[in-house]
């Protein structure tokens, strides 16, 4: 008797590409994307790309914001991994609310049972690339990270440029203190279909940094 098939997972690509002048947070470097070689030149094709640690779709590690703290390369790649993502929709939320620790009981308590990661769902992608998009954001309060951590959430992932428009480090030292993963900028969540995926954001190997940017994907299966 032939295997029965399974079906093929569905892969859900939640990076914004990374372009010369795209959009960064205000205040980090510029990224340049540069041919340095053409096909022409030498038979290949070869780039110059400059870029800071947090542009675009980027992970934080717990260094960004805390001196002698894990680098992207101390915490490992599994931490940038949620095997069980609760997609978390409060796309209605008003422009600078916060999620508070009580609303995610009284709300999303119970599907956050054995889950070790959580992707916000907020709709704010859709701004990318204008300026309103780095103001005034929705994000999540720090009894909310801290709750997180309780529940044993490893890893948030967020389409917002950070964790909080207001309290930005104070809620980024709650998260990263208990070396919880942060994933920024995401996009297309408005894609994902299923209430639970299965969540990548590996950060480059860059020895000792803060952050990285990230090919982020959700994979439905």
């Amino acid at each position: 008797m032939a295997p029965e098939c399974l079906p093929m997972p569905r892969i859900i690509d939640l990076s914004h590409p990374i372009t010369a002048n795209m959009s960064v947070y205000p205040g980090d470097p510029a990224v340049e994307v540069q041919t340095v070689s053409r096909y022409e030149d030498g038979g290949y094709f070869v780039s110059r790309i400059v870029v800071g640690s947090h542009a675009g779709t980027h992970a934080d590690a717990p260094v960004h914001k805390i001196p002698g703290a894990k680098s992207v390369t101390d915490m490992g790649i599994a931490a940038y991994i949620g095997f069980r993502c609760y997609v978390m929709d409060i796309s209605g939320f008003e422009r600078m609310k916060e999620l508070s620790a009580g609303m995610v009981r009284r709300l999303f308590g119970g599907a956050l049972k054995g889950c070790d990661s959580v992707l916000l769902k907020t709709g704010w992608s859709a701004k990318w690339g204008y300026a309103d998009y780095y103001k005034a954001f929705p994000g999540i309060a720090e009894d909310t990270a801290l709750y997180f951590g309780e529940a044993g959430i490893r890893v948030i992932g967020l389409e917002t440029p950070s964790v909080n428009a207001k309290f930005d480090s104070r809620v980024h030292y709650a998260l990263l203190s208990r070396d919880l993963a942060i994933v920024e900028n995401l996009a297309n969540l408005h894609l994902i279909s299923r209430d639970y995926v299965e969540f990548h954001a590996v950060p480059l190997s860059l020895h000792g940094r803060d952050g990285s940017p990230v090919r982020a994907y959700a994979i439905e299966r």
